[in-house]
């Protein structure tokens, strides 16, 4: 199982005033995403944190549920010391986070000061496999005396769900016991998956039209609707996790399947300049409810409406639904014609996966034949 097209999503921190020294700071609304070398913090506490300068003169607040994202240059001016001081507007206790150190992957903080205050782990993208994301640092109460209840809404408009994720799969790493997974009391509902690339993309760089075969292998894979964005990994730990106890819990006596392969093909005339595909959509049963992270937190933090669903069954178990096959094809622009068969002999050939991945990215996902 792999969870595909992880998206970041970055929330602007908003000013929370309150006692302490120093000036508020927000991050702005238009920041732009997260990349490698910044850092998001997300504060799972049911408080809000002040990340402070290491001059002391100034402070971010994160609210609860909410992230700021620090940029590489922001680590240089404001941390350069490689420490993070963050208090606690509950409880006035401060702990100071190690920002370097850490191999890649998920790591529990190294923390100086108050560290019963808070619990922490941070997550580092490994730049050698080609992980771009953020370190993400994430923060949750250990104190005792923090007993207010803490719930996170995975379907608000305001929710990083890339954060959730990579906090929920980071736990599910280093303490799988720590997460749970609840179903609502009807669970299952149904939908369709994304579009799918079933084979190769075929280019006909012929004068003429050309009969070919289009289609293949395609794999669909089981996503949540609570995804990270730091490590496959990491992800592959939670969802793991969470489909055993999904499959315990999951009233149709059907045990859930995280990938599945389809193989499908037809022949479609293609058009001189032009290229054709095939993409299969996959119809989806959907359970949704609430993941716990249990463990040290003096109360279980709760994540409502995390959706997960499985791709390759339909409502009706006619297994001729499982999936929808829809042919492809679309003329080719000048400059494709120049990169896909400029440096190629006339005929039919399939794109290779750049210029797959180039095509695509430039394709609605609705386009039929053109």
């Amino acid at each position: 199982m792999r969870m595909a097209n992880r998206i970041g999503t970055v929330l602007a921190a908003t000013a929370l005033m309150g006692c302490g020294v120093g000036a508020a700071s927000a991050a702005l609304a238009s920041a732009p995403p997260a990349k490698a070398g910044d850092v998001v913090v997300f504060n799972a506490t049911p408080w809000a944190e002040w990340i402070y300068d290491n001059n002391d003169n100034n402070y971010t607040t994160v609210d609860s549920g909410q992230t700021a994202t620090f940029t590489a240059a922001d680590i240089k001016t404001k941390f350069p010391t490689g420490q993070m001081r963050t208090y606690n507007t509950y409880s006035t206790l401060t702990s100071i986070v190690h920002l370097t150190g850490y191999q890649p992957g998920v790591n529990s903080c190294a923390i100086d000061g108050d560290q019963y205050n808070v619990g922490c782990i941070i997550q580092t993208p490994n730049l050698l496999i080609g992980e771009h994301s953020p370190t993400q640092i994430s923060i949750w109460a250990t104190n005792p005396n923090e007993t207010q209840p803490v719930d996170f809404d995975a379907s608000d408009p305001g929710a990083d769900k890339a954060a959730m994720g990579n906090f929920l799969s980071g736990i599910a790493t280093l303490q799988p016991s720590w997460i749970t997974f609840g179903p609502d009391a009807d669970p299952v509902t149904w939908g369709t998956g994304p579009q799918d690339l079933a084979g190769p993309v075929v280019r006909n760089c012929d004068a003429g039209d050309a009969n070919e075969q289009i289609g293949g292998g395609s794999t669909h894979e089981e996503s949540t609707s609570v995804t990270g964005t730091v490590s496959v990994t990491q992800g592959l730990n939670f969802l793991d996790l969470v489909d055993t106890q999904v499959s315990a819990s999951i009233s149709v006596g059907h045990t859930w399947t995280t990938s599945t392969e389809t193989n499908y093909s037809v022949n479609k005339t293609i058009p001189s300049n032009y290229v054709g595909w095939m993409t299969s959509t996959a119809a989806t049963m959907i359970v949704t409810g609430t993941v716990t992270m249990n463990g040290n937190s003096p109360v279980p933090i709760n994540f409502h409406n995390v959706s997960f669903a499985e791709p390759g069954i339909n409502q009706t178990g006619n297994p001729d639904l499982d999936y929808t096959y829809t042919a492809h094809s679309l003329a080719m622009t000048p400059d494709q014609i120049q990169q896909f068969c400029g440096s190629q002999p006339p005929g039919v050939g399939t794109l290779n996966a750049a210029q797959t991945h180039a095509f695509l990215a430039t394709v609605s996902p609705t386009t039929t034949d053109h």
